[in-house]
């Protein structure tokens, strides 16, 4: 047996070494070429014919694309974006020179057509362009917005019973993308530009206009029109074409470069022209005195001094784990920096009370704190920017096994709150004959007073129960009261910081503070196993020898065990749990469900026309299909509690314990939009794209509550999503 040990321990370590050989090669091999040459599978032919091309066309090619935040014509006079850090990698690439050039959408086609524009990233590829134009797959994903008069109401684009009038551009793939997709009835009206857009918004003979959201930029030439974000979410490609067949060897060798580590570099470059363009609007913005301010710090390299809350999560707080600040607001000050060239460093201790920190605001010691809540005693002694950086609420936290209290209830319960905070401030106005307070200097102190029964309740905003459950790691705590009052985290400022606070306010309208804010309220810490790990390395080594032999003697042991219960509990396609694990899982839920009185939420997964992809590509095309949809599913559930289950051929449920109709709708729209971004090739490198319709339901069950209803209300639910055309998410509610 120990000779067994020995062999099986000998095999294992040659795996893991020529594991991670195959793991360093595999990563050597994302990395796109420098050179043409360098790309895998480019042959001589090409080779020969690009060469050919730098001959005949000695002054380079022209790249050709519309006015966006993709191509915009810089501060300096020179075309920046997207489209001109394509152009500059695709010369170093070629080793022939391409220069942008921005041309009006009429302009832009005829000029692709008669070869004065050589090459375009502005078209998507389509069956029919593909028998006019040499296309690569895609090299940008744009998302649809709808263009507006500024001077009407939004438009409804998930209910309105009105026909709409939306504008199009001419021969652009948009039209279809929204026949597709719209929620509500509409009317195409073709244009040949966006001029004419312009006038038929303001003359009303277009509700809308649809197009890319990279078109945003438009609006800093036509002040009158807004700009809404389009619904249901799409997306669309774009490709490099050109309609000169003595240039296809060019597409055939770009297409085996983005094959070969090129998405990803340009997926990079997409990024850097993004920020590119959001630098210049900001600086347009700009007033002579704040151009200066910003001048002035950046040639004497001055930081901004900040005080940032040590325990505030997910706003702002100390990883003691990291050592280091996070949060909401220091990822927007990064966004900040990123945008101005500004530099912001925290000066406040790690574990500084709140009393502190603002004392050093007050004092100009600090210019700017991570949050500060506006109220009526600090009007006149500091500044906000113009808009709050994260929205919450209030509520009256308690232990889990606190029985739910009314707002008459509260006046009898001891109550804890932060020491010189607009929280005690709030609390004080709602409850002003409350007397049973006790005050905590900082929040780590409240939730311990909490949990040891010191206290029956804590005022918080509702993002601090997360600092207790996601980063501290211990459950057992909940919203017991929650009340309806804002909390608005802003920055706050010293009063003397003008100049700075309207630069904050303007770069901040620039970052997607909702999209930074969802990262942190969804992230989950585990630093228990990460402690575990680093102490392995101080354990001697003769122990770790035995716990090898060990381990290796019970997987030995185990193998055929641990097999056999594998199959029993998960579906030997997908590897997902199968309806048996699922049922006993879902009865778990319940119960807990019921014990604490939280949510449960389901979601029915059903795969849009499988059996007509089945019957198009064949059952081991419809097989990869599945996994594919599968691992996407395991990777797009975060926490441990999450469970996602194969129940039929093509059927799938969704298990979210407490999680409210919200979160369930949120996942389910999110599940929807990477299956419809997701492309699984056939053995002929052809890219198939499939979509799910999403039936989402929630209960927060009581004793003698069924479980079949929630099952009835998710499946009823996704019979309307597929009675409404498919890929679309609809709740039990809606």
């Amino acid at each position: 047996m120990l000779e067994h040990c020995k062999r099986v321990f000998i095999y294992f370590f040659i795996f893991f070494l020529f594991g991670s050989v195959i793991t360093v090669s595999a990563a050597s091999n994302d990395k796109a070429a420098a050179y043409y040459t360098d790309i895998p599978g480019v042959t001589e032919e090409e080779i020969a014919q690009i060469e050919s091309l730098k001959q005949q066309h000695p002054e380079g090619l022209v790249y050709g694309m519309i006015y966006s935040e993709e191509a915009f014509v810089s501060l300096d006079g020179q075309i920046g974006g997207y489209a001109n850090l394509v152009c500059q990698r695709l010369s170093s690439l070629l080793g022939l020179k391409i220069t942008p050039q921005i041309l009006e959408w009429d302009k832009l086609k005829a000029s692709l057509n008669d070869g004065s524009v050589d090459l375009s990233g502005e078209f998507t590829a389509t069956p029919d362009r593909r028998k006019t134009y040499f296309m690569t797959s895609s090299i940008a994903e744009r998302s649809f917005a709808v263009f507006r008069n500024a001077n009407r109401e939004p438009l409804d684009l998930l209910s309105s019973k009105e026909t709409l009038r939306y504008g199009f551009l001419k021969d652009a793939t948009t039209y279809e993308r929204v026949r597709e997709t719209s929620a509500v009835p509409f009317e195409a009206v073709f244009v040949r530009d966006y001029k004419e857009a312009a006038e038929g918004l303001r003359d009303g003979t277009l509700d809308g206009f649809v197009h890319e959201a990279t078109t945003d930029s438009l609006l800093e030439y036509y002040s009158d029109i807004a700009y809404q974000e389009y619904y249901p979410v799409a997306f669309t490609s774009v490709s490099l074409a050109t309609a000169n067949p003595d240039l296809s060897s060019l597409i055939n060798v770009v297409e085996k470069y983005l094959k070969h580590g090129g998405k990803q570099e340009l997926s990079d470059l997409y990024e850097q022209g993004k920020k590119e363009y959001l630098r210049q609007q900001l600086y347009k913005s700009l007033t002579a005195e704040e151009k200066a301010y910003l001048k002035d710090h950046i040639d004497n390299k001055q930081p901004i001094p900040v005080a940032a809350e040590f325990d505030n999560y997910p706003i702002s707080f100390y990883n003691e784990q990291e050592h280091k600040w996070q949060g909401i607001a220091h990822d927007i000050l990064d966004e900040v920096q990123s945008l101005t060239d500004l530099s912001f460093e925290v000066t406040t201790g790690t574990e500084e009370p709140w009393n502190s920190i603002l004392e050093k605001l007050d004092n100009g010691d600090v210019v700017l704190i991570t949050n500060l809540i506006k109220s009526k005693d600090r009007s006149g002694r500091y500044l906000w920017p113009d808009a709050p950086y994260s929205t919450d609420s209030y509520a009256l936290l308690s232990r889990m096994d606190q029985d739910d209290m009314t707002i008459s209830q509260v006046t009898l319960s001891k109550v804890g709150l932060l020491e010189g905070t607009a929280y005690e401030e709030t609390f004080n106005r709602i409850f002003p004959d409350h007397k049973n307070i006790k005050l905590y200097s900082d929040a780590k102190l409240c939730f311990e007073a909490l949990g040891a029964g010191d206290v029956d309740l804590i005022m918080m905003p509702r993002h601090l129960l997360l600092f207790i459950t996601n980063y501290m790691e211990r459950p057992g705590f909940k919203v017991n009261v929650p009340l309806n009052i804002p909390c608005e985290a802003y920055f706050g400022l010293n009063k003397d910081q003008k100049v700075l606070s309207s630069i904050i306010s303007k770069a901040q309208k620039l970052v997607d503070c909702e999209e930074i804010t969802d990262h942190w309220e969804r992230r989950v810490f585990d630093y228990s196993k990460k402690l575990a790990e680093q102490r392995v390395p101080y354990l001697a080594g003769i122990s770790a020898l035995l716990l090898v032999i060990l381990a290796l003697v019970v997987v030995l042991y185990r193998k055929r065990e641990r097999s056999s219960h594998r199959m029993v509990m998960t579906d030997p396609l997908t590897s997902l749990y199968n309806r048996r694990f699922f049922e006993k899982q879902l009865e778990h839920e319940w119960a807990e469900s019921i014990k604490y009185r939280i949510p449960i939420s389901l979601l029915t997964v059903d795969l849009d026309r499988f059996k007509e992809y089945n019957d198009t590509y064949g059952h081991p095309q419809g097989d990869l299909l599945l996994q594919s949809i599968s691992a996407l599913f395991r990777e797009s559930l975060s926490r441990p509690g999450d469970v996602a289950a194969r129940t039929g051929g093509d059927e799938f449920v969704i298990l979210l314990p407490n999680t409210d109709l919200f979160g369930a709708s949120f996942m389910a729209e999110k599940i929807r939009r990477k299956v419809e971004e997701l492309s699984v090739e056939t053995c002929g490198g052809e890219p198939t794209k499939a979509t799910v319709s999403i039936g989402a339901a929630c209960m927060t069950p009581r004793s003698g509550d069924k479980i079949s209803s929630l099952i009835a209300a998710s499946d009823k639910a996704l019979y309307r999503a597929k009675e409404g055309g498919s890929n679309c998410v609809c709740t039990a509610s809606s």
